[in-house]
This record gives structure tokens, sequence and C-alpha cells, in this order.
């Protein structure tokens, strides 16, 4: 279970740090009980059970969140990672009613139960995925709940019992729509309706349609179009069907479109030709190289009032012998009225197709200003010599078109293997908001032994000396054992008097020596952020925390995030009761407990944590 708690404000549970299902709800009813005087400003759930007992029964949960008083919840997110789960599964039932507060639920796998009355009326995001709704009515009122939505998501279950959405929102500026794969219950997919007025962006990702309307939608909506239509098995039915739903779009003035749609546009191409897109200006469109030939004009010639094109050039497709040298059919209007820029990215092909589309458009567009072409490396093709800079140098129907060929090539790693060694450095003036991220070898054996040779306590000391001043600071745990070491040798020791920002990596079994040292040497120390990794060197010694109080303790410390592992000596429990115990300035403590280690935790031990003495009656800690 993650558990993140502040009192009174917001709680969230993993459920798979629990030994089962009715043991994590048990938690959850004690604490709402707990709280039963306060309310709760975010709620967060995350049920695992990939991995789990075929004993856990995530059904326990709907319960225990009917009982929640969702009132004054501002945030409320639940997500399900189950089994193949089907109708009859022992997926996690909710009951939504009368949130005055909510402004973001998110749901992942869960079935909503009909809704009796239901009141949003604050709530601006939205995301539904894989949720089963129980019927067309539900998931109408559940979208038209609230006056002031502005960004919905849906990726409806496999099982789910819409037949026929409606999506109608005045308020709506973002509506993102994916399928859930593969369709089952709905043999041609869903019917959808669309009434959203002040609608800026649609996504369309993977979905099949039986049909597809928009009533109203915003002037300058954006369009990202992935549809499919073969679910269904009727030729003629899925042409009409996917015609339709492109005259939807005929004023969108921004489209990406796929080229799993524009597959669709190739295979009837013999048919009726497209609807126009009148409003339409910049088009991003992926096409298989092949079928370019045919593909590209049909689709201009769609688009009259284009003035900006995008066309990613990918691999074959199953067409036609085309021709060796090949001119195309017709001149869209495009070309001659509005067409300013067009930018094509595309290896380079054997038949050298995409030489041919650049001449196309130089040598027909009377109104194109820049066309660049990127040429992707890694197939290894080359052209013959000369062949690019004849292209460069070809006539051009448009005076003021500039021609660029840009090389595509994957982006190596700007750093070499390894880390910096460094013989001296030097910084000779910085700006006083300067932020430094340092991972640096100060010697051969510095770090890696924990002893520092007198050469390595001169580089560490010279190094200290140029970042002294600097106020945010990132640090890697091989660094900060050198600079521990050598703070040790000093007397009086190192000060970075201005930091007031400092994350840092330190080994969880040198943390309890080290972490007093290194708070004493930042007196003024504010935010601190701090990783326990693995292992180190520095194992011998008691622990140093009750023998140091840092001044910054007591004088300025406010914030302290501690990411770890549960290790077998409870060290992560032990830094954090001494932060609690002796800082009077702290806020927030943040213990954000790795998942990944198989280890389990002291059962009680986080109720022992929440109740441990605390110096700051300010302190609230929070456990992730």
């Amino acid at each position: 279970m993650e558990t993140s708690l502040e009192m009174g404000s917001c709680i969230s549970y993993r459920q798979h740090r629990f030994p089962n299902d009715k043991a994590c709800v048990d938690f959850i009813d004690k604490f709402l009980n707990f709280q039963s005087k306060s309310y709760l400003r975010e709620f967060k759930l995350s049920i695992d059970q990939k991995e789990s007992n075929f004993a856990n029964d995530a059904s326990l949960y709907g319960p225990c969140l009917g009982k929640m008083d969702k009132r004054k919840i501002q945030r409320f997110q639940v997500e399900s990672r189950l089994r193949d789960w089907g109708v009859n599964d022992n997926e996690t039932h909710l009951t939504l009613s009368v949130c005055e507060a909510l402004v973001c639920l998110k749901l992942h796998h869960v079935r909503l139960n009909e809704f009796e009355s239901l009141s949003l009326p604050c709530l601006k995001i939205m995301y539904l995925e894989d949720v089963i709704l129980p019927s067309d009515a539900a998931a109408e009122a559940l979208i038209g709940c609230s006056p002031v939505l502005e960004d919905l998501k849906i990726s409806l279950h496999k099982y789910d019992f819409v037949v026929h959405l409606r999506v109608c929102s005045q308020s709506l500026k973002s509506f993102t729509l994916k399928r859930a794969e593969p369709v089952y219950s709905i043999r041609c997919g869903h019917s959808v309706v669309m009434d959203t007025p002040r609608l800026e962006y649609l996504s369309l990702i993977d979905y099949q349609f039986r049909s597809f309307k928009i009533i109203s939608m915003g002037d300058s909506v954006k369009a990202d179009i992935d549809v499919d239509f073969e679910v269904i098995l009727d030729y003629l039915s899925e042409r009409t069907v996917f015609y339709n739903f492109l005259s939807n779009f005929s004023r969108v003035g921004d489209m990406t479109i796929s080229w799993r749609t524009l597959k669709l546009i190739y295979g009837s191409r013999d048919m009726d030709p497209l609807p126009m897109f009148h409003g339409l200006t910049r088009l991003r469109a992926a096409m298989c190289t092949n079928a370019s030939y045919e593909l590209l004009p049909i689709v201009l010639d769609s688009c009259p009032n284009l003035k900006h094109l995008t066309v990613e050039l990918i691999s074959d497709y199953p067409v036609a012998v085309i021709p060796e040298r090949w001119t195309m059919p017709l001149v869209p209007y495009c070309l001659g009225s509005s067409l300013e820029f067009v930018e094509m990215e595309s290896s380079i092909t054997e038949l050298e197709t995409e030489l041919d589309l650049v001449n196309f458009f130089l040598t027909e567009s009377s109104t194109l200003k820049k066309l660049v072409l990127r040429l992707n490396q890694s197939s290894g093709k080359t052209y013959e010599p000369g062949v690019l800079e004849q292209l460069t140098e070809s006539p051009r129907l448009s005076s003021l078109c500039q021609f660029e060929v840009l090389d595509v090539v994957p982006t190596p790693n700007p750093w070499p293997e390894g880390d910096y060694q460094f013989k001296s450095f030097e910084l000779v003036s910085t700006s006083e908001s300067l932020k430094v991220d340092i991972d640096v070898v100060f010697g051969a054996t510095g770090g890696a032994t924990g002893v520092l040779n007198l050469k390595e306590r001169e580089n560490v000391c010279e190094f200290l000396s140029f970042v002294s001043n600097v106020r945010d600071m990132t640090i890697s745990s091989k660094n900060l054992e050198s600079i521990y070491h050598h703070s040790r040798a000093m007397n009086p020791r190192f000060k970075f008097r201005v930091l007031t920002r400092l994350r840092a990596s330190m080994s969880s079994n040198s943390s309890p020596q080290m972490l007093p040292v290194i708070l004493e040497m930042c007196p003024n120390l504010r935010h601190l952020t701090l990783e326990l990794v693995g292992d180190s060197v520095v194992t011998e010694g008691e622990s140093g925390l009750l023998n140091v109080l840092p001044h910054c303790l007591v004088s300025s410390l406010i914030s302290v995030d501690i990411k770890s592992p549960i290790t077998d000596k409870a060290t992560e429990v032990e830094l954090v009761r001494y932060l609690l115990e002796n800082s009077t300035t702290l806020q927030k403590l943040v213990l954000r407990l790795n998942q990944s280690c198989p280890k389990n935790d002291t059962p009680g031990f986080l109720k022992q944590l929440f109740e441990s003495p605390r110096r700051s009656s300010l302190c609230q800690i929070v456990i992730l």
C-alpha cells in the first residue's frame, strides 16, 4: 500500500502493500473514521492484482468508497491493474452522487453503478480509462453533469454497455476518445454524437464507429485522427460510414491524420471523391512511400485552402507497380492558391520517390515559399553523386521558394561514457541563481574506497571553494562521500552558507553517519531531497544522528523528501524519526518507499511514525 497522507488534506493508498484487499479496506475504513470530523481534499487508491493472490477481491472497495464523504473532495482517483477481467469478475464498483467541490476525477478499470442523483458542479477534468458505464443514459448524464467541464478523456471498456455515446457539453475544450480493444459487445462499434460548441482539441485514437456526428464545435479546432473501420464487414457500408465521418471535419483548421486512416482513403481511391476540407490550413499526415503517388493528390485536392503541409513517408505498402518516372495526374488547387510551406521526412528509397514528390512541388506550386526534405540516414542508402545538387538547382515555379535538405540521424549521446575527472576546476564568475548538478570524479580512489589521498583532498577543497556560493545543488552519492571524508579531516568544516536547496543521493547504510555532517555544512538549508541507494563502504561506526544537531534543523529547514527502499535495519525510519524529533522548523516530511524491493515493513510501523513525537507542531508527514 502506498500511503500519502497530509492530515485533514489528502490520502493515497496502494493495495499491494497489504496482505490482501480486506486488510487494505479495513485500514481505509479506520482512517476515514479517524477523519470523521474533518474532510479530505484528495483521495487516490491504486489496486494492483496482476501479480496478487487469486483470493483477493476488488469488489470489497465499493462499499468502503461508498461510505466516504465526497462532498468536499477536490481530486478523486481510483486506478486498478487487474487480471484480464470480464463482466462477472470481482471488479471495483463505484457510485457517484453529489460532489460539490470535485475538480478532477480519474478512474481506471472501474465499474460505475447507475446514478440516482448526480451533481459535479465544479468538475473540470474527467479521465475514464477502461471504465464500464451501465447505460447510454448514465454516460450522457456523467458527461453533462458539470457546467464547467473542460478536459474529457474516455476509453470505454471492451465489455461496456454503452452503444450510443452522446458527448454534450457547453464548456468542453479538449476531448480524447480511445477505443477498448477488441470490441466484443458492440459488433460494429459505437455511434457517437458530439455537441461541444467550445471544443478546441479533438483526438480520436484507434476507435471504430458505427456512426459519428458532430453537431457543433469551436471555430479553431485541432483534430488528431487515428481511426479504423475494420469491424464493419460490408465494404460499401464501411465506405459510407467513413466518408460521413470525414465530412464532420470540413471546417477544421488544423488536422493530424494517421496512415491507418489514410489507408482507408487509398483503398477507396476509385470511388467517390473525398469531402472538401475548406477550413483546413495546416495538415500533418503519415503515408506509405509507394502509395503516396496516388494518395497525395487525392488528399491535396480535398484541401483547397491548405497553407502548411507536413508529410512523413514510411515503409512501403502492397500496391500496384509504380512507373519508373511519375507525373501527378492533376494539379491540386491549393498548389496555385495557398500552399506556402511543405515539409517531408523520408528515408532514401530505391525509386527515389521522395525526390519525385519534391520536384513536383517545386515545379507545380506557384505560391510555395519553403520546402524542407528531411532524409533519414538510418537505412545506409545514398543517392548517386550530384542528384541533390541537380534538384537544388532545378527550376521552380515560385521564385520565392527556398529548398532545404536536412539529415535526420539518430541523436548520439552528447556525454561520453564514464564520469568526468578534473585536474583543476575554476569558476571565474557565475550568476546568483546558478543551479549546479555534480557527478564527477575527484581522483583515482576518492569515493570508491572511502579513502582520499592528499591530492584528492586538494581537488575536493578547490572544487568546494568554487561552488560555495551556489543556492541550488544536486550531488551524486560518490561525490557526497568524497565531501564527507574530506570534511571529517577539516577543522573547522567547510560550509555552504548560501545553499537553500539540496538534492543528494546517499548510501543507506552510511546515511546515519553522513547526514548530520552534510546538514551541518549547510546552515541555511531550507529544502532537502534525499535518495537512499545501495550499500557503500561507509559501514563502520555508530550512528551519528544523536551526536550532532545541525544548525539548519533549528533555523531554516522546512521541507524534506526522502526516497528509499525498505531496508533490513529500517534506516529510512531512523532518519525520519531523527528529523521529526530534532527539527523545530520542519513543515513537511515526505517518505517515498520503493515498492520494487520485496521486503515488507514491520507491521504497524506506519502508524508508529504518524504517532511519533514531532518537535515542530506544524510538521506534516507524508508516506508514499
